[in-house]
C-alpha cells in the first residue's frame, strides 16, 4: 500500500507521454509481472521486468533494484525473489545475502535505488572510498551492468536533508565517472492523487508489520513524470547524464519507480531493446 498505481493506469500514462518502453518493478514481489508483460505488449509497449529488493550487506538491509535484460535474468530474478521470501524469518523484510546475489546476477541489470541504497548510505555517511568500492564491487556482479540512481526534485517541496543527499551523489558519481541513471520515485499518477496516497500510506501505517527501509512520502512531487519534465529537473548536460554504451546501447534513462514503476529507455533506432 505504497502506491494508488495499478497496470492499466501505468500503461495509459506510458501512452499518453509517448514512451515505448516500461518496466515494473514491484517492492519484495514479482506477483504483478505476467498481467503487466501481457497488458503491456497488447499496446505495443516494450514491457521490462524487474523488482526491487532487499539485500542483506553489513548487518543492514539495503534496497536494490533489478532489471531482467534476458531470458535468463528473468529465471534469475525468480529464483532471487523466491530466495528472499524463504529466508523471511532471517531478515525483518523480504533479502537475499550479497553471495547469493553473485550467483544469480547474469542476465540482470542492477541500480542503486534510492536513500535506501547501500550506495547512498556510504555516501551519505562521508564514506566515500567504501562507496567507490562498493560500486566496482556491482559493477563486476553485473558485468558491467550496474548504474546509479540520482534524484532531483524542486527544493521548495522535499526536506534539504534529501535534497542535500541527492546533490552529494550527483556529485560523487560524477566526479568518479560512473555509469549512472535520473530517477524519480513514482508513488502516484497525478498530483491530485496524492490525498488517495497519504490515505492508503495511514491503513498501511497501522499493519502490525513494519518496513524499517519504508518512509511516507509527504510532498505532491512523486508523481508520473515525462522524459520532458525530468530533463528540465536534472540541468547535467545530456553528454554526463547518458549511460555510456554498454550491452543495452548507449541509452538514457529516466528511472520511475514506485510500487508500479517505469523508466524512459530511449535506445538509438539501429539498437533493438531486449526481447524478455
Amino acid at each position: 500500500m505504497e502506491s494508488t498505481i495499478k497496470i492499466d493506469g501505468l500503461l495509459e500514462a506510458a501512452s499518453r507521454s509517448n514512451m515505448e518502453t516500461v518496466a515494473l518493478t514491484d517492492k519484495y514481489i514479482m506477483s504483478g509481472a505476467i498481467e503487466f508483460y501481457r497488458k503491456a505488449v497488447s499496446r505495443n509497449i516494450k514491457p521490462i521486468i524487474g523488482c526491487e529488493i532487499g539485500l542483506a550487506a553489513g548487518g543492514r538491509i539495503f534496497h536494490l533494484v533489478l532489471l531482467a535484460k534476458d531470458e535468463c535474468g528473468y529465471e534469475n530474478l525468480c529464483r532471487i525473489v523466491s530466495r528472499s521470501h524463504l529466508e523471511k524469518g532471517t531478515f525483518p523484510v523480504p533479502a537475499v545475502d550479497e553471495q547469493y546475489l553473485i550467483k544469480k546476477s547474469k542476465g540482470l541489470i542492477g541500480l542503486s535505488a534510492c536513500t535506501s541504497g547501500e550506495v547512498s548510505f556510504l555516501v551519505g555517511k562521508g564514506c566515500e572510498k567504501e562507496a567507490r568500492k562498493k560500486v566496482m564491487d556491482y559493477l563486476k556482479i553485473f558485468e558491467g551492468d550496474f548504474y546509479i540512481e540520482i534524484q532531483r526534485y524542486p527544493s521548495y517541496r522535499i526536506s534539504p536533508s534529501h535534497s542535500s543527499l541527492s546533490e552529494i551523489l550527483i556529485g560523487f558519481t560524477l566526479k568518479n565517472n560512473f555509469p549512472l541513471v535520473a530517477t524519480n520515485g513514482v508513488h502516484y499518477i497525478k498530483t491530485d492523487d496524492f490525498a488517495a496516497y497519504q490515505y492508503l500510506y495511514k491503513i498501511r501505517s497501522m499493519s502490525s508489520k513494519s518496513d524499517p527501509l519504508t518512509r511516507p512520502i509527504t510532498n505532491s512531487e512523486h508523481y508520473f513524470k515525462s522524459s520532458l519534465e525530468m530533463e528540465r529537473l536534472l540541468t547535467i548536460s545530456r553528454r554526463q547524464s547518458s549511460i555510456p554504451a554498454s550491452s543495452q546501447g548507449n541509452a538514457i534513462w529516466y528511472w520511475i519507480w514506485a510500487k508500479l514503476s517505469s523508466p524512459v529507455l530511449i535506445f538509438p533506432e539501429q539498437r533493438p531493446a531486449a526481447v524478455i
